[in-house]
């Protein structure tokens, strides 16, 4: 167990960097790396955890840019949505959806450039349709954050505003997964509890070196380096199930 302990702490150190940098990809870095190693259920409850602390860490760093108003607009419709989008899956469906979710970011990725200047209007209005919608795609397509993330980038907001509130966003919904796994009877084994003693802190660092980076990418940039990642997260999707990577 000790080789798992410190591959997951140098997992979550580069997960939480590259989430931090992008506003997402901390579960989709560490979800199947850990599940080479560990069960299913105890990989979800184990990277839930780690997710959490990233999202303090994150508005730690951020919280000069939270948007409250738009956390309200756009979180809360998230949560609701997600539970309902969740409720439409069945396990038939996963290889055709996981794809489809690929399309989706790369087709919006696409839209954002290919229209110059293309803007969504920041309003209590779109602020709660993109939640909706946000929540509704992440619960079918199980993927959070990137989706999350193409509306937030769709609104052109500042970089400290778009990382400081998605991460009060997704604080929420990670602290409510972690509830409903607790609830459920999920646990780790002993030695993972304790490795959280390395994880949190190689999370702190890896946070605070992406934070250190986003400071240093010109505004101006900063949606190509979101999109970037998200092409990149569309593909993997895109190719997952007919490829099995």
């Amino acid at each position: 167990m000790i080789v798992e302990i410190l591959s997951i702490t140098v997992v979550s150190f580069i997960a939480n960097c590259v989430g931090t940098i992008s506003a997402f990809g901390v579960g989709t870095i560490m979800t199947p790396i850990l599940l080479l190693f560990l069960p299913f259920s105890q990989t979800i409850l184990l990277v839930c955890g780690v997710h959490w602390f990233h999202d303090v860490f994150k508005m730690s760093f951020f919280r000069a840019g939270i948007d409250w108003r738009l956390f309200m607009y756009f979180g809360i419709p998230t949560v609701v949505a997600t539970f309902f989008g969740a409720l439409l899956v069945t396990p038939e469906q996963s290889m055709v959806l996981t794809s489809l979710m690929g399309l989706f970011l790369i087709f919006s990725v696409a839209i954002m450039h290919v229209i110059e200047n293309f803007q969504i209007p920041n309003n209590w209005v779109t602020s709660m349709i993109g939640g909706l919608l946000s929540g509704f795609f992440a619960g079918i397509f199980g993927i959070r954050g990137a989706v999350r993330s193409v509306f937030m980038a769709a609104f052109d907001l500042h970089k400290v505003t778009f990382i400081g509130t998605t991460g009060a966003i997704s604080l929420v919904l990670d602290s409510t997964r972690m509830a409903v796994y607790l609830w459920d009877g999920i646990r780790l084994d002993a030695p993972l509890y304790w490795g959280f003693a390395l994880f949190v802190p190689a999370s702190f660092l890896g946070a605070y070196l992406g934070s250190r980076v986003v400071h240093r990418i010109p505004q101006h940039n900063f949606r190509a380096v979101v999109s970037v990642f998200l092409v990149v997260v569309g593909i993997k999707l895109l190719l997952t199930p007919w490829l099995g990577w």
